[in-house]
């Protein structure tokens, strides 16, 4: 799954690794910064991993974008459940 946003400025090459990092934020001094605490990408990929998935984030194109892959829990075992 993932999620598509339109951006002025991609987000850079350099930050793109650290992004799903808990509390990371790549400009401290965003609007409702001090209500926003750096979370919700950590969480993401702590479920994501807990599935057996990945996290995932491209920015390029005046486009970002963020999502996570997961198993089924079929495909996570190696054993087909489809009949």
């Amino acid at each position: 799954m993932d999620v598509a946003h339109p951006v002025k400025a991609p987000v850079g090459a350099e930050h793109l690794p650290r992004l799903f990092d808990r509390f990371y934020r790549v400009d401290r001094a965003r609007e409702h910064g001090d209500n926003n605490y750096g979370l919700g990408l950590a969480i993401v990929a702590a479920i994501a991993r807990m599935h057996g998935g990945t996290g995932f984030v491209r920015s390029a194109a005046g486009t970002t974008t963020v999502g996570f892959s997961v198993f089924e829990s079929s495909e996570r075992n190696g054993v087909s459940l489809d009949r």
